[in-house]
């Protein structure tokens, strides 16, 4: 029997090596030397294969060293990946070593890292050696020596991209890459392991650059005008064919102009058009491009600039839309006199973007308004065109290669086990989107936002239901995933969004402006761990959108209008969403719609859902209808008083501080609708009946045990960017006012605090170096800010006075400030922001209960942050500033912590002004439940 089980145990395993060779040109996990690599020891290197590695030591300080792997059999038209894991054991950190595949005639690519983070790309084509991609930085390569980095090269067509520790480093668009043998390169004295190498097959994506079978519809050369350009020479511009060449020049100082010709597209196909465009003369940051589906003032554009950003827009009605916001890319040469090549494809209803045959970005593809193409260029300069090429795919998208979209019909229930709805299924270097084992996987591999989208034909003046249900698979608890609906295109749709924090979002982009219907709300309801199911549901009946989770119904809002009849799933930032089922229906007459509930007292949508008494008890009045009449109406379990047409009211007693309200109307048939709202009873007496002083001794110090009170005050006012308006010192005079009240009634030596007035972002940056290096774990740190911010794609970003919104170059983000925040070893930090959307801080905030003495509070870490707003605009004259300094002059206690310096202002704040201030913790970098505490002299 034994015998029996070895005997299939060795065909099982010469089967799966069979079967897992089969898509390999070469593999080698170096158990043995069966492949012969070169071993030997000379004055020069070390070369041997042992305990299933290839070691290779260099000791020449002046040359580079290649080892060449056994030749072997790959085709000219084959796309493939290779891989392999290297270890840098020891050398000059700064010296490079890699990885290259070679041809018979010694052309030959080379992908070479360093140990101090840097990498580079080589190429030697018919005796000549090129850099074409000079040392970047990379935060993806492991520093340091022993540090194992895994590389790779992938061939996508023409396209190759390269890779280290499964992050893209860089695409290029390079000719006849292939080869019959691979191998290593060390650059002088140092040594390195080598893991594995694996050569295999690769199947082609969307970033194939060829389109195979084409009619070529446009080659505009312009050797003669029989394209009839438009040709022109005024006070304006002047527009003129030359030498082969395109000749725009626009005179005055703003303003755009453009060319355009008619030329007709079938836009069901796929299809490309590129472009060379030499930049003659004129400012660098000054915009130029190619424009195409132009029809009147309508048409899309793709511009890039010669200080090297781009940026995709749709122009409807003589109004911009963006679709890709202002980005920077290495790939454009910069300056006058550079040439700079477009190419835009349209491929499985998606458009890709390449620059000097470089892919940079991608987007929906949209219907054209019209059929001119042409180019565009903006404020005083002078750009040529070269040439301009349109080609067209002679074959329907219908193949087995690319799924086309298409419009779904109410009613709609996919379970995923075929793809009948022609969802959109493709895998790149950023996404994937596949169909399996009856589910929808979705994968986003980078940083931002994805839409996996479809179509349907939703009447929507009918009330109807859209249900979905997603599995979290990977990524962290804060990423953002969910449906979005009515959407028209990238710049207008409706999302709702759930996050494993336990929370959820309705959320409106109009125009390019995001608003927050239904801010992010905590819901008990999520589930919040991987791999567990969350059910969304949406129900519009009569005008009310109302939102359940996993079957418990969360909230409502107004149904507003679609903008369009696109559907589907966005998923953000680096994590894998499995859509387990979609259905959409429209209401039935059994289907039970829980009550509507108006609160008519108190006014609490003007207050956001917020109210301020000093009574005892509050009325609470309303309306409550269902078409199966009203069962109950309950305020905190609490029956009221219903008449018979469903008004209703209660007097509800209240406790000092936060009281939270739920109204609950249930109909006959069970069905159950809540409104959610706070009341907060103010005490009739200044006196903290939850005193944090726990001495008789008023005057009397804690033994605190830790050190030192640091603060880095910042003010912006005056803006560089003049489309940023000025604060007329306003931030800088309160930035002044703060460092004197901390340094002369409180526990802040002067030496100790920092005022930066108009600081770039560099500046704010160094100083929070500084202070990583001054302060210990046994001190603190109160980081200000006061002036504008911003809110866009989800990222929040303090604009210090460089900052140039056009480009949204030099922003101070979020993310920097919470990375420097980890880098500072403090044992009590606190931000307190005054600007516009600061309440972007806590995107995935958890607010603590504050701990009752003032030493219970010093013992545990805290960071701590108080804004001015939530995702809001906040006013230029600070009503925020103006009561925390006034609480903080006035302050008769000898301890305030800062959660009892926030409640002192939450009540004037929003009573004076349409903000609600924010406390609590920042995630992720070390609260443990402590407090900030000021300390009067």
């Amino acid at each position: 029997m034994k015998d029996f089980k070895k005997h299939i145990l060795k065909v099982l395993l010469l089967f799966t090596t069979f079967c897992f060779s089969q898509d390999y040109f070469f593999n080698d996990d170096f158990n043995d030397n069966s492949k012969k690599w070169y071993v030997g020891n000379t004055n020069n290197f070390d070369l041997k294969v042992f305990n299933g590695r290839y070691y290779y030591e260099y000791k020449n300080t002046e040359k580079n060293l290649l080892i060449f792997s056994p030749k072997f059999k790959i085709n000219t038209s084959d796309n493939f990946e290779m891989e392999s894991s290297i270890q840098k054991i020891s050398g000059v950190q700064d010296y490079g070593y890699g990885m290259f595949i070679q041809k018979e005639n010694k052309d030959r690519l080379e992908l070479t890292i360093t140990s101090n983070g840097y990498y580079q790309i080589n190429q030697k084509k018919n005796g000549s050696f090129t850099t074409i991609h000079k040392w970047t930085k990379s935060e993806d390569i492991k520093k340091g020596n022993y540090a194992v980095n895994t590389l790779k090269i992938k061939k996508n067509g023409t396209i190759i991209s390269f890779y280290v520790n499964n992050k893209l480093l860089i695409s290029k668009s390079i000719s006849e890459v292939y080869g019959n043998s691979a191998g290593y390169i060390i650059n002088r004295n140092q040594k390195i392991s080598i893991d594995y190498l694996r050569i295999k097959k690769a199947t082609k994506n969307s970033y194939n650059n060829n389109i195979t079978s084409v009619n070529t519809s446009l080659n505009e050369t312009f050797s003669s005008n029989s394209n009839k350009w438009t040709i022109s020479n005024n006070e304006f511009v002047t527009y003129d064919i030359n030498s082969g060449k395109y000749y725009l020049e626009h005179k005055k100082e703003k303003g755009g102009y453009s060319s355009t010709i008619n030329n007709v597209i079938d836009e069901t196909k796929d299809f490309e058009f590129e472009t060379k465009i030499d930049k003659i003369s004129g400012v660098t940051n000054y915009s130029y491009g190619i424009m195409w589906g132009k029809k009147s003032d309508s048409s899309f554009r793709f511009y890039i600039t010669s200080n090297g950003y781009y940026k995709f827009v749709r122009n409807v009605k003589g109004k911009e839309e963006k679709i890709i916001n202002w980005k920077t890319t290495s790939f454009i040469n910069k300056k006058n006199g550079a040439s700079n090549i477009i190419k835009i494809k349209k491929q499985n209803n998606r458009y890709l973007f390449y620059i000097n045959g470089n892919y940079i970005n991608e987007s929906d593809f949209e219907p054209f308004y019209g059929n001119h193409i042409g180019f565009i260029l903006f404020n005083k300069q002078k750009i040529a065109i070269d040439y301009l090429k349109v080609k067209q795919n002679k074959n329907s998208n219908n193949n087995n290669n690319s799924i086309v979209a298409k419009q779904m019909s109410v009613p709609v229930s996919d379970n995923f086990t075929n793809n009948n709805n022609g969802w959109i299924l493709n895998s790149t270097d950023n996404y994937s989107a596949e169909i399996n084992n009856g589910k929808f996987v979705l994968d986003r591999k980078i940083k931002g936002g994805i839409f996996f989208k479809n179509e349907i034909d939703l009447n929507t003046q009918k009330d109807f239901i859209l249900e979905t249900s997603f599995t979290k698979q990977t990524g962290a608890s804060n990423l953002t995933y969910g449906l979005t609906f009515g959407r028209k295109n990238s710049a207008n749709e409706y999302s709702f969004f759930l996050s494993n924090t336990g929370q959820y979002l309705y959320r409106k982009y109009e125009n390019n402006k995001y608003s927050a219907i239904i801010p992010w709300t905590q819901a008990d309801v999520i589930k919040t761990n991987l791999y567990q199911e969350n059910v969304i549901k949406i129900v519009k009946s009569n005008q009310l959108l109302r939102f359940y989770i996993n079957n418990v119904y969360v909230n409502e809002f107004p149904f507003e209008g679609f903008f369009g009849n696109k559907i589907g799933f966005t998923v953000y930032d680096k994590q894998k969403i499995a859509v387990n089922y979609f259905r959409v229906k429209y209401q039935t007459t059994n289907h039970n719609n829980p009550p509507i509930i108006v609160i008519s007292e108190p006014n609490v949508e003007e207050k956001r859902g917020f109210k301020i008494v000093k009574a005892k008890k509050i009325t609470v009045r309303g309306h409550a209808s269902d078409s199966d009449g009203i069962y109950e109406i309950l305020i905190n379990g609490v029956e009221a008083n219903v008449s018979e047409n469903g008004n209703f009211v209660a007097n509800v007693p209240l406790k000092y501080g936060k009281n939270e309200l739920i109204v609950s109307a249930t109909d006959l048939k069970q069905a159950t609708a809540t409104k959610k709202f706070t009341i907060k009873r103010k005490s009739n007496t200044n006196f903290d009946t939850n005193s944090e002083v726990i001495t008789n001794n008023a005057n009397q110090n804690i033994d605190l045990g830790f050190g030192k009170y640091y603060a880095l005050i910042i003010g912006v006012s005056d803006y560089e960017d003049e489309s940023i308006d000025d604060l007329e010192g306003k931030p800088l005079r309160d930035a002044e006012k703060l460092r004197q009240v901390l340094t002369q009634q409180y526990n802040f030596n002067s030496q100790n605090v920092i005022v930066l007035k108009n600081p770039k972002d560099n500046e704010i940056n160094r100083e929070l170096f500084k202070l990583r290096k001054k302060i210990t774990t046994k001190d603190n740190l109160l980081l200000f800010y006061a002036g504008h911010g911003v809110f866009q794609d989800e990222i929040g970003s303090w604009l210090p006075s460089n900052a140039i919104m056009e480009y949204e170059e030099n922003l101070f983000s979020n993310s920097s400030l919470v990375d420097h925040f980890k880098a500072i070893k403090s044992k009590h930090t606190l931000l307190i922001s005054d600007a516009c959307f600061s309440g972007s801080i806590f995107k995935t905030r958890d607010v603590t209960k504050t701990p009752k003495s003032i030493q219970r509070k010093f013992e545990l870490p805290s960071k701590k942050a108080i804004t001015s707003g939530t995702l809001k605009t906040v006013p230029n004259e600070s009503v925020f500033f103006k009561y925390l300094i006034k609480r903080l002059e006035n302050n008769p206690n000898k301890y305030l912590s800062a959660r009892k310096l926030f409640d002192m202002i939450e009540d004037p704040v929003i009573n004076n002004s349409e903000n609600k201030p924010q406390y609590g913790t920042i995630h992720g970098i070390g609260d443990e439940g402590g407090d900030f505490i000021f300390i009067k002299k």
